[in-house]
């Protein structure tokens, strides 16, 4: 299962952040099919990819099949795989199951694993990313003193302590 959000940030810039979820039940292999569909539509028209998944693929474990199906297909779409260690701790194991791909990885300025030991036995996982925001935009604030009494206005600002902050 995957869910997309997709974003954009100038008229020719767009990114897609996708959350999947893989339950140990289901196929790797019918499962990577399905995500590998999604990318191929979702990468032509997006500069940007983040995924942030849960593949129940332990990534420590580079001889295993499954781990190889999904380094296949991270190879496949030229995504980068960023977070390198363990996200799920137990008493007997520590496995690298919680993942964000990214399309770019110089997009990441920061990435890591967060433990959440009251709360699972999976870390949360995090990344900051840079993205090209528009500039911000200057706010102009216009008031009416038409109907403005000056000689009032000047005793209520001498009567009251005004801080100036800048």
């Amino acid at each position: 299962m995957m869910i997309e959000i997709p974003m954009s940030f100038r008229e020719t810039q767009s990114a897609v952040v996708g959350v999947a979820y893989r339950p140990e039940w289901v196929n790797v292999h019918d499962f990577l099919d399905a995500l590998e569909h999604s990318i191929a539509d979702i990468l032509p028209g997006c500069d940007k990819v983040i995924l942030t998944e849960d593949f129940n693929i332990d990534q420590f474990r580079l001889d295993n099949n499954k781990t190889i199906s999904l380094l296949n297909f991270t190879e496949l779409f030229s995504l980068s795989q960023i977070i390198n260690i363990q996200t799920r701790v137990t008493y007997s194991t520590q496995t690298l199951l919680d993942l964000i791909i990214v399309s770019k990885r110089d997009l990441v300025l920061e990435s890591g694993v967060e433990g959440t030991y009251d709360i699972s036995d999976h870390h949360l996982v995090f990344c900051k990313i840079l993205l090209d925001l528009p500039r911000d935009f200057q706010i102009r604030t216009y008031r009416d003193s038409r109907n403005c009494n000056t000689d009032d206005f000047c005793t209520d600002f001498a009567n009251n302590s005004v801080a100036i902050y800048g």
